[in-house]
């Protein structure tokens, strides 16, 4: 399977709430990309704002997590290519490109094809 994630830190300055309004539209706008380029699995997720969170940012020492994270998927490389091609797509595309210029932080967000292989899906 060919997956498209997106690691999407918000703008500086942006509130939660703020962040948390622009995500929820912004999901609407992936799941219609999703569904016009005919992705078999689509998920948005946006991080917790827990205490755990910090704690293992603290223990690992690690950088802060993304805010938000995105995954579309097709059951392959060429077909992912097509149907990102395809003239229902281009609209969608366009769109979330420029929603995230309002709200996302592109410098130190990350956008990445990937070839994920699900070891095991208990849903």
């Amino acid at each position: 399977m060919i997956t498209f994630v997106q690691c999407v830190r918000r703008k500086e300055g942006l509130s939660d709430v703020d962040f948390q309004a622009h995500w929820k539209r912004y999901a609407e706008e992936v799941e219609r990309l999703a569904g016009a380029s005919r992705a078999i699995r689509c998920e948005v997720s946006r991080v917790l704002a827990v205490p755990q969170n910090l704690a293992l940012m603290v223990h690992r020492a690690t950088g802060e997590p993304f805010d938000g994270l995105v995954e579309i998927s097709w059951r392959g490389g060429a077909e992912a290519l097509q149907d990102i091609a395809r003239p229902d797509a281009r609209e969608p595309i366009a769109a979330m490109q420029a929603h995230q210029e309002e709200f996302v932080d592109l410098t130190r967000s990350s956008f990445l094809f990937t070839f994920q292989e699900v070891a095991f899906d208990r849903s």
